[in-house]
């Protein structure tokens, strides 16, 4: 039985200082607008982020920063020029735009319009790490405006994953090929999860990524994409930004510290091991070693790991290092939780069976209701944002600041362009697809090592902390567990 012997924690929750309106200087008023640098001070950093000549790097999915502005009546992100990126913005909670960067801009902008009084801002980057960084050169509002992080919230989280977590396909269908405007990280259950409960969060997750094997499609385990690698980097990409691979930069632990973890890996390692017991035996040595770690980089959080939507294989093994990692520190702060297997033919499919919208908001749903209804937090009614309703063919192409926005950019010159990146992130795409995947990760890493110098060299920023601490006592998830396990014989 899972987790029907396990005992969660409620949270107990801390104030939290409200933020000073942040001044803006006279001298950066151009066209009656004035510029913002995108600080800890001006505005509230979502994700691991870093700065590197004086550009905000935003790579995870869901990152990106969150603010409230008052006096002004629209706002404009400044961005760089990188790999094509698919983002959103919301205003008060709602979606106000949502695209993707051009190929050929040079200074990308997004401009949004804003309401009367004061309004809450907030951007995110839509697609994973692997296939870009999101770079974000400044934030434009009136001259006379005020700016100010929105304060950090009870409750934090963070999210390590592969494709799931990433919303790898979740706009697609089966008849497409994966790319970056088919990618939504806010359509995920961990996404979904968040804003049920009104959580800070953090995303830790590339497509393909494994604890012993990222996806495998030989008897060879494929090592290129490891969780346990990247983890204590500010993240994993393909990209390099004037000549550094920013996932070479270590990540402060500091930054971020979670009162809860989410641990959804085991997917991509299940298509090596193919219920070989040796190999399962290693993959249980591998995720025991990647367990610990992670409670040694996050002394206080609450520890949830998770496996099943594409597959339960691995959960018994996982639910077997979970108990050894538990009774050996010991730490009864650490447990396993079964997902139930996507419903394909009820609730859909998405790019390459990955889950589907309705999948997320199920899973999403309802562990956050596990949380919920224990810690007497009331979930808002999240589903009715106008971000889980849009589609990809809601998308405007984001181009530099003389151009005006198109509604879209040729089909075939993007889904070429998009499709050439997507073998490096998928947990289920061909052979042919993978082995390409493994020569940029070989090439990739020969050459940041030539450059990590200069990669070390660029500071890291300091994410807000909650104050939330994670109090271990009677949250029993024994009806939870009734709710959302599915029983195996």
């Amino acid at each position: 039985m899972r987790l029907t012997k396990k005992i969660f924690a409620g949270f107990a929750s801390a104030a939290i200082a409200a933020s000073m309106m942040a001044a803006i200087p006279a001298d950066a008023v151009r066209d009656g607008y004035t510029e913002i640098e995108p600080t800890a001070e001006n505005v509230k950093l979502i994700g691991r982020t870093a700065y590197q000549n004086d550009a905000l790097l935003i790579p995870w999915s869901a990152g990106g920063v969150e603010f409230t502005v008052e006096g002004s009546d629209s706002v404009r992100f400044h961005l760089k020029k990188g790999q094509q990126t698919r983002l959103a913005v919301m205003v008060n909670d709602k979606l106000a735009v949502k695209g993707y960067t051009s190929s050929s801009a040079k200074a990308p902008v997004v401009d949004v319009p804003l309401e009367e009084g004061v309004n809450k801002v907030k951007l995110i980057k839509l697609s994973e790490s692997a296939n870009s960084v999101l770079q974000l050169d400044s934030i434009e509002v009136q001259e006379g405006a005020t700016v100010a992080p929105t304060p950090a919230k009870d409750l934090s989280i963070e999210f390590i994953g592969d494709s799931i977590t990433c919303g790898y396909g979740v706009d697609g269908s089966t008849s497409e090929s994966f790319n970056v405007k088919n990618e939504n990280a806010a359509k995920t259950y961990a996404y979904i999860m968040a804003d049920y409960l009104d959580a800070d969060y953090s995303f830790v997750s590339v497509s393909g990524t494994g604890v012993k094997s990222g996806y495998a499609t030989g008897d060879e385990p494929n090592e290129n994409l490891l969780a346990p690698n990247y983890y204590d980097n500010l993240c994993f990409t393909w990209e390099w930004i004037d000549g550094a691979n920013p996932g070479e930069q270590a990540w402060d632990f500091s930054n971020y510290q979670p009162d809860l973890i989410v641990v959804n890996l085991g997917t991509n390692d299940s298509s090596w091991t193919k219920g070989d017991s040796n190999k399962i035996a290693e993959f249980q040595r591998a995720y025991d070693k990647f367990l610990r770690h992670i409670r040694e980089k996050n002394p206080n959080a609450e520890i949830l790991c998770v496996l099943g939507m594409m597959g339960q294989d691995l959960c018994d093994a996982e639910d077997e290092v979970v108990n050894v990692v538990s009774s050996t520190l010991p730490d009864e702060h650490i447990h396993f939780l079964e997902l139930p297997v996507q419903n394909t033919e009820e609730d859909g499919v998405a790019v390459d069976w990955h889950p589907s919208e309705t999948t997320h908001r199920n899973i999403g749903g309802r562990l956050a209701e596990i949380v919920a209804n224990e810690v007497g937090i009331t979930e808002p009614d999240a589903l009715e944002k106008g971000l889980y309703l849009s589609t990809k063919d809601d998308d405007v192409e984001f181009v530099d600041a003389e151009d005006e926005p198109e509604e879209s950019e040729s089909e075939s010159e993007s889904e070429s362009q998009s499709e050439s990146q997507a073998d490096t992130s998928s947990d289920e795409t061909s052979e042919g697809s993978k082995d390409d995947t493994s020569s940029k990760a070989d090439s990739s890493s020969k050459a940041a090592a030539s450059t990590a110098d200069k990669a070390a060299s660029a500071s890291t920023t300091t994410n807000p902390g909650t104050g939330a601490i994670v109090a271990l006592s009677g949250l029993a998830l024994a009806g939870a567990a009734a709710v959302i396990s599915k029983k195996r014989k």
